[in-house]
């Protein structure tokens, strides 16, 4: 515990009001995101550091004791105030309108972030020529404002200082953190539980944030290393290229199988990070962003020139475009972007890691038939589609009783077949069966689906005991041949029940949302559930490759029908496992 520290208790509150409005901005407090307090209260730190000299400019993130108790503490350089001055910067009308420097140190944002997880204090303190200054602001009852010390709004606290250890030599700014109640450690609790935080959360928070800082401004963590932003990590990365767009963003592409981005994808505007989503977020909507394969060691950020046309929110929390309707900035809006400036490295790694799609090719011929039989538009870029003549019937009536080539029908889907359990679980396909992108036109099919084995399972129960079954080795042989047709059987089935879901949308039958139910995760998978439609054709070409007779032939129909019974059986309960 310091010694000669003013007592905590006040005597009173000075609520904090916009002078020339005259109304309580409690409310305004309250909505403020609080996961928001770390990024104001540095961001200002380093805004007065770099009014400091060259070598000096430091921003230091640490604790501090408050009656034996922790408290986070955030030091910076530069230029420090005066007594009138820290009392002008701790009244948000002061912040109205500010200009870069002297008063950079106190926005807004960083009082009105802080305080709703600060009601029991926020201390300010400032060095200016050698005079250390002191203001406090809280919550007491429904009102927000300094909390008056010995009467006073502004208290001179150089002797504390002093006693303290602390140079007076330069200026210098202090914030500490109280926390909602006395004994909160708000080094590792800032938010007293809600929500609650890891352990390392101010160098997340820091560089899920910063994408840079400043020249010559060293950011000091708690635990006394030096935080370093993404931008000079870059250089640790395997590859890494920025590609400047002719819209104006600038593309970077970072082969990142060590997360040192700690995000998949972000955007990023005059050094700041936005919109960053996480690895396992970034794993399902890669394919939108042309990186369906490797997407686990790849991160994106698209950085926004100045003059781009867009401005931080209030509290910095997101972007808005500056148009009328102010909508929100998305990493999503930049999926077209981020696939058409691919860097030949990056197609390269997606090509080595893409899983062999030999035994689905034959399916996405049948889809394609299918989708000109049902006369199904194409939808998305393609070849133009040609002219028609006059008094030709409609082109879907065509596409639907002629195979007329002159019909422009929707591709089928890229099929993308998974395998790895860790690739499966990533796009949260654990004991489904299928996912279909619309933005990619792309279908990822879980070939661990339970309907696989079960159909593999069935087909092999039927030649185990064949005399044609040898040795191990036409075991082996029989069981990859029917595995593969059990696969090759999941993504036509799948495969179609999508098809005839697209085949809906331009029918005015169901609704928008009706087709993409029907083209959903649920019901592709009960579409592969369905696995005994598949039995007879698989058993008839399991034969033809084995080169034998169908042994379905000399089987007595119910024990024919006993080892699909089980098959089925034994697929149900590894779903409900």
């Amino acid at each position: 515990m310091h010694r000669g520290l003013p007592p905590l208790t006040d005597d009173g509150i000075s609520a904090l009001r916009v002078a020339d409005e005259g109304f309580l901005v409690a409310s305004l407090i309250e909505r403020c995101p609080r996961t928001m307090m770390l990024r104001e209260l540095v961001r200002n730190a380093i805004e007065a550091a770099v009014t400091a000299p060259r070598g000096q400019r430091r921003v230091e993130i640490g604790e501090t004791r408050i009656e034996g108790v922790r408290k986070l503490r955030i030091w910076n350089t530069g230029r420090g105030m005066s007594a009138g001055e820290l009392h002008r910067m701790c009244d948000i009308a002061s912040s109205i309108g500010k200009p870069h420097g002297l008063d950079g140190n106190f926005g807004m944002g960083a009082k009105v972030a802080a305080l709703p997880s600060n009601q029991h204090g926020l201390r300010y303190r400032s060095c200016r020529e050698g005079l250390v200054h002191e203001v406090r602001l809280g919550k007491r009852g429904s009102e927000y404002g300094r909390l008056r010390i010995d009467g006073r709004d502004v208290t001179d606290v150089t002797r504390t200082a002093e006693n303290e250890g602390r140079d007076l030599a330069f200026d210098w700014t202090e914030v500490v953190l109280f926390g909602n109640r006395a004994d909160q450690d708000t080094a590792r609790d800032p938010f007293d539980g809600n929500p609650a935080v890891a352990e390392s959360w101010v160098r997340a928070g820091l560089a899920g944030r910063f994408l840079d800082v400043p020249d010559g401004v060293v950011i000091t963590l708690p635990d006394g290393a030096r935080f370093t932003p993404l931008a000079p990590l870059w250089t640790g990365a395997i590859r890494h290229d920025a590609v400047t767009t002719q819209a104006g963003p600038v593309v970077h592409y970072l082969h990142d199988p060590q997360r040192i981005a700690g995000f998949g994808c972000a955007l990023a505007y005059r050094s700041e990070i936005y919109d960053a989503r996480t690895p396992r977020d970034w794993v399902l909507v890669a394919p939108r962003y042309g990186v369906p394969f490797g997407a686990g060691q790849v991160s994106v950020l698209v950085e926004l020139p100045e003059s781009f046309a867009v401005r931080p929110d209030g509290y910095r929390q997101f972007l808005r475009y500056r148009d009328g309707g102010q909508h929100h900035v998305e990493t999503g809006h930049f999926a077209r972007m981020v696939a058409d400036h691919r860097p030949d490295w990056l197609l390269s790694l997606i090509d080595s890691l893409a899983p062999d799609a030999r035994h689905v090719r034959s399916v996405q011929g049948e889809l394609a038939t299918l989708l000109r039989s049902l006369g199904v538009r194409r939808t998305r870029p393609g070849p133009p589609r040609p002219a028609q003549a006059a008094g030709a019937p409609p082109a879907d009536l065509v596409a639907r009783t002629t195979p007329d080539d002159a019909f422009d029908a929707e591709p089928p889907p890229e099929i993308v077949p998974l395998r790895d359990p860790t690739d499966i679980a990533a796009r949260g396909l654990t004991d489904r069966a299928a996912q279909y992108i619309a933005d990619s036109h792309q279908m990822f099919v879980n070939l661990r689906h339970g309907s696989v084995d079960a159909l593999t399972d069935a087909l092999l129960a039927e030649h185990a005991s064949q005399a044609h079954v040898r040795s191990p080795e036409d075991s082996e042989r029989m069981h990859a041949v029917a595995t593969s047709l059990a696969e090759e059987a999941l993504v036509r089935r799948v495969g179609r029940a999508l098809v005839h879901a697209l085949a809906w949308r331009d029918g005015g039958v169901f609704e928008h949302w009706e087709i993409e139910q029907a083209s959903g995760v649920p019901a592709l998978s009960v579409a592969a559930c369905d696995f005994a439609v598949s039995l007879g054709p698989a058993r008839a070409e399991l034969a033809q490759r084995l080169a034998v007779s169908p042994p379905a032939a000399n089987i007595p129909q119910a024990r024919r029908a006993l080892p699909l019974l089980l098959a089925l059986r034994t697929h149900r309960a590894l779903a409900g496992h």
